[in-house]
């Protein structure tokens, strides 16, 4: 049972959290969410003065980085009062999604439900494409393409998620979180009914939602889970955790050439027909554009006249690297970089922490759609901050067992002193 007055809040923030804007539609009011925003975060600071000192350096850390990609994302209209002001507080709401959870999530138990909303956010998110896409139930704003699979004449929907990035990270989340069901006390048959009914849902929305970023997500994601079982589970030598950083980083950026460039570029365009065709050549324009803005300002991106002319099509880039270069330059992506750098060398540090281990090996397989999929949409919305925050939260929160408590095989023979048993022998 919760006892934290400020996590129950959070918790019901969650809870309305894929209802955000369909809220605001039907009664033309700030959406709850955004209501509850600037209470948690004070409550949050609130409760970090009287947390653990390691803790507060930490989410310290963060806070100043996000600080400076507020500043350096809009540092180029500083001279345009209006224009700079309003792009800080859109950009501050973001971020304060993301500081949300980081201050809330203090304990295990904490976490484990946070992502047991990330479930729920993902069912919903499901379930509502396929009432939409089947013509069951009708949104205020409603995003209807032609099918691309040709199956039951489904059209393509996406529900409730804003964007078909945002519901492939949360499903992402979720499909990991089914598969291991980490501190459920449960009995096994039981468990496997819960897995076979989220499968189900899981199936349901993709054929609804009919998105390459949603559909080579879910499968990148068990794929990473199944591959650093396998890594952190070696008994030859500890791996270099920059090393491992530094692949998945890789793998995040290789993707988009994975997905866009060469011959496999022409196989992209085939999936879904003509219209999906459509899609690529329109992002491939987009990036176009957001290199070309970038060549006028490498550092810092857009000017006032370029940003004011071209707002709606920057803030719609489908990539985050290039959205955030094309307003802010190289600056702010560096920035967002070393931010994701941050948080996944805060969680590769909790690997063997007995508490967090399945939980860890959930997050970075998580991070690695992050990576993956950032390249394919224009992200860095409300929902991406708040799940990237869940997500952050992770390494930062307190265990029973402080230190660094060992179970893993290869680290019980590494760190485990012999015992040396001496009889007498009495004559």
């Amino acid at each position: 049972m919760l006892t934290n007055l400020p996590f129950k809040i959070f918790v019901l923030w969650l809870l309305l959290l894929p209802f955000s804007w369909l809220l605001n539609s039907y009664t033309g009011f700030i959406a709850p969410d955004k209501l509850f925003a600037p209470l948690l975060l004070l409550l949050g600071f609130a409760g970090l003065l009287r947390g653990d000192f390691s803790r507060q350096m930490r989410i310290l850390f963060l806070v100043l980085m996000m600080c400076t990609l507020l500043l350096f994302n809009s540092i180029s209209f500083i001279n345009e009062s209006d224009l700079f002001f309003g792009l800080l507080l859109d950009d501050a709401v973001r971020y304060g999604y993301f500081l949300i959870p980081v201050l809330l999530i203090k304990t295990m138990k904490d976490f484990r439900v946070a992502s047991w909303m990330v479930v729920y956010i993902a069912v919903v998110g499901c379930i509502s494409a396929i009432l939409a896409s089947t013509g069951l139930i009708s949104l205020p704003i409603e995003r209807f393409e032609v099918s691309r699979l040709g199956i039951l004449g489904l059209p393509k929907s996406i529900g409730l998620f804003v964007s078909y990035g945002d519901m492939a990270q949360y499903l992402a989340f979720a499909v990991l979180w089914m598969l291991c069901l980490p501190g459920l006390e449960m009995k096994t048959a039981h468990k496997n009914i819960m897995r076979v009914l989220f499968f189900f849902v899981v199936v349901a929305g993709v054929l609804a939602a009919q998105s390459r970023n949603v559909a080579f997500s879910i499968v990148i994601a068990p794929m990473m889970y199944f591959y650093l079982f396998f890594l952190l589970g070696q008994k030859r030598g500890e791996i270099n955790g920059v090393a491992l950083i530094g692949s998945l980083v890789a793998i995040g950026i290789f993707s988009l050439f994975v997905v866009y460039i060469g011959d496999v570029l022409d196989v992209v365009r085939d999936l879904g027909g003509s219209y999906a065709q459509n899609t690529v050549n329109d992002r491939l324009s987009q990036y176009r554009m957001a290199l070309d803005i970038m060549s006028h300002d490498l550092l810092f991106g857009a000017n006032v006249e370029i940003y004011s002319r071209n707002a709606e099509v920057i803030d719609k880039i489908h990539n985050a690297w290039l959205r955030l270069g094309a307003r802010g330059g190289l600056v702010a992506i560096t920035i967002f970089a070393a931010l994701l750098f941050m948080i996944l060398s805060y969680i590769w540090k909790a690997r063997w922490n007995e508490e967090k281990r399945q939980e860890t090996r959930i997050v970075l397989s998580y991070m690695v759609v992050v990576l993956f999929s950032i390249n394919m949409y224009p992200s860095l919305g409300e929902l991406f901050w708040a799940l990237l925050g869940i997500g952050a939260a992770l390494p930062l929160v307190t265990t029973k067992k402080a230190g660094t408590p060992i179970t893993d095989k290869r680290a019980s023979v590494i760190y485990a002193k012999p015992v040396v048993s001496i009889k007498k022998r009495i004559v």
